[in-house]
């Protein structure tokens, strides 16, 4: 057992690379390469951030996004609660850092596979981050990694349905 533990201690960095280089791949695959699954909705719902309303867009658009108005749109997150207010509405926002939108688009055109470079901007803590409205309308975003992360894609849907029961909704 003690051969095997010090194996770990002395390749943790190389262990820890490959661990980033595996997320990175599946990243890739899963929003990149992998939109030809018949099971994947066609459209999701979309937030234009200037008009403040929700849209319709393919699921193959990579947030933020520049609408014909001239506004940004942003993947939304939109729940229905079971009880009470029944209408749809927007529990939390997510967008990739423009970084990692031009490296998903180039492996894209490309074909793959992803550069080092592209893996390092796709697996940074900074490529994807979520807000909720209040943040979004603050300016403010923070990591999808982060607890904070964490914190707005869990507390935005239980606030906007009062602790209720709740269900993501696709267009």
């Amino acid at each position: 057992m003690s051969g095997s533990s010090g194996f770990f201690a002395k390749n943790q960095a190389s262990l820890g690379t490959l661990a980033g280089l595996v997320v990175a791949l599946a990243l890739v695959y899963f929003f990149v390469l992998g939109n030809s699954n018949s099971s994947y909705p066609s459209k999701m719902w979309f937030y234009d951030v200037g008009e403040k309303s929700l849209i319709k867009m393919s699921s193959d658009t990579l947030p933020p996004v520049t609408l014909s108005n001239g506004n940004r749109a942003v993947h939304a997150y939109v729940i229905e609660c079971s009880s009470g207010n029944t209408e749809p509405q927007v529990a939390y926002v997510r967008k990739h850092s423009d970084a990692a939108v031009e490296a998903m688009k180039d492996i894209k055109k490309t074909g793959g596979p992803a550069s080092e470079e592209q893996i390092r901007v796709l697996t940074a803590p900074e490529s994807e981050v979520v807000a909720s409205l209040a943040m979004l309308e603050a300016g403010e975003w923070v990591s999808l990694e982060s607890s904070e992360g964490q914190a707005v894609m869990t507390d935005a849907a239980k606030n906007a349905c009062g602790g209720g029961e709740f269900a993501y909704t696709i267009p």
